[in-house]
């Protein structure tokens, strides 16, 4: 079963750190590894995956990560995809926020 994380806020994805097979969170509690999670990614557009937590560990620096708050947990997540087309649409999304970036 997929767990879903009790607030929005629970869960905080960088797209620094995205890419078309996984990406890389800071979240504010552990997160098993193996889990089958979802992830809401809202901007810069609306984006709904699923992926399994590959690790898990302790985020200890004394610095802020973007946020007012600390987050105490870095998880890695690995993609699952239904389809190819899938896959693709995360692939074409990837290379739309890169190529923002460069510009």
């Amino acid at each position: 079963p997929e767990k879903f994380l009790p607030t929005a806020d629970a869960f905080r994805v960088f797209l620094n750190d995205l890419s078309p097979s996984g990406v890389g969170c800071f979240v504010n509690m552990p997160i098993d590894k193996g889990e089958k999670i979802s992830i809401v990614i809202e901007q810069p557009k609306h984006l709904f995956l699923k992926g399994e937590v590959m690790w898990c560990s302790p985020y200890t620096l004394e610095t802020k990560v973007l946020s007012p708050e600390q987050f105490r947990y870095r998880v890695g997540v690995k993609f699952t995809f239904d389809s190819p087309e899938e896959k693709e649409a995360v692939k074409k999304y990837c290379e739309e926020l890169y190529s923002k970036q460069t510009k």
